[in-house]
């Protein structure tokens, strides 16, 4: 046999030993379960086609029975590379395409500690709403809450106000001699409300701030009790009227006369505060029908009869026409009845509906 053809033979048998090699290699900590055996996936990383087989032997029957135990029934021991070997020897592991690596491992046996509880942060106490005294002495405090009561209208005592508490000596600051210029910067569109505040002393400057102040108004609303649909007209057993604290946003209520009888605009569930916008009155006559109209002359009233040309709502102008006329003219809704003022003495004022027949 020629010397080529037995180093190529001698090539492929290595390449083939080589291929088919399993490695361990020891690990230098593991963490293992008290009273269970400590197996070689446990401690080393094992690759190679016997990976399944040397997997699962035992290199340490059991943990704690060895020593350097630690606090709370937790332990460790070291694990060094000859007791690994020998405890595969054992197994008549196949040395010739076996290769082992390592040192020692710290095996860790024992119950895992929980983590330290972090104390948790106190939640912050958000500042509570309050009904300012403007009674008593004169502060910064009394004077944002006057001002803001002038600015929504009410009086201030319907008016809770949260006041941010880094503010808080600005706003005991007593007002004694000194000149209080107080501005809200936003209207009643807003619940939040920026409010600079100038402090004059004589003829000079000595403060300006702003403040941010939340504001509640205490209003009397009407609510559905059970939900409207669209276009139903209202009953009074469907509303209810009450006093809440309420956003400056949100929209002014309209009454209980308001309400009943008026048609919804748009669907209103249940418990929502009844605004102007949601209802329109109910129609109070029909194109053709025939309706008292009451003409006022100063202190003359003069009543017709005239036909309605549309339809019309209370409060609505409407389009009328007396019988035999062709000329319409247009009076108010109120009620059942139409109501037109004629003055008399001005000469840009439309003929009454008596001289159009």
């Amino acid at each position: 046999m020629s010397r080529f053809l037995v180093a190529a033979l001698a090539l492929a048998l290595f390449s083939r030993t080589g291929a088919a090699q399993t490695t361990i290699s020891l690990n230098t900590a593991a963490r293992v379960a008290p009273g269970s055996p400590v197996r070689l996936a446990d401690v080393a990383s094992v690759s190679g086609p016997d990976t399944a087989s040397l997997s699962d032997i035992v290199v340490a029957a059991d943990p704690a029975a060895h020593p350097s135990p630690g606090a709370a029934g937790v332990g460790w021991f070291e694990l060094d590379l000859a007791g690994v070997r020998a405890a595969l020897d054992d197994h008549n592991v196949n040395w010739g395409r076996t290769t082992l690596s390592g040192s020692t491992c710290a095996v860790r046996f024992g119950a895992t500690p929980a983590p330290a509880a972090r104390p948790d942060k106190p939640a912050r106490a958000e500042p509570a709403a309050q009904v300012v005294d403007v009674s008593g002495p004169a502060t910064i405090r009394t004077y944002a809450a006057v001002s803001l009561a002038r600015l929504f209208a009410v009086a201030a005592s319907d008016l809770r106000l949260t006041f941010d508490p880094k503010d808080d000596t600005l706003l005991s600051t007593p007002v004694r001699d000194r000149r209080i210029d107080v501005q809200p910067g936003a209207t009643n569109s807003s619940a939040v409300v920026p409010v600079r505040i100038l402090i004059f002393s004589g003829d000079r400057l000595v403060s300006s701030s702003t403040i941010s102040v939340r504001a509640l108004v205490l209003r009397a609303v009407v609510t559905a009790a059970s939900t409207i649909d669209r276009r139903a007209p209202i009953t009074a057993d469907q509303i209810t009227s009450s006093q809440q604290w309420l956003p400056p946003s949100t929209g002014i209520s309209c009454t209980i006369e308001q309400a009943i009888g008026a048609t919804a605009r748009a669907r209103i569930t249940a418990g929502r505060v009844i605004t102007a916008d949601l209802i329109q009155p109910p129609i109070v006559v029909k194109r053709g029908e025939l309706v008292d109209v009451h003409c006022l002359a100063g202190y003359v009233s003069i009543t017709l009869k005239a036909r309605a040309l549309e339809d019309g709502r209370d409060g609505e102008e409407v389009s009328f026409c007396v019988e035999g006329s062709k000329k319409p003219f247009t009076a108010r809704m109120s009620g059942s009845h139409a109501v037109v003022e004629i003055a008399p003495d001005s000469a840009s004022t439309p003929a009454t509906p008596e001289a159009n027949r």
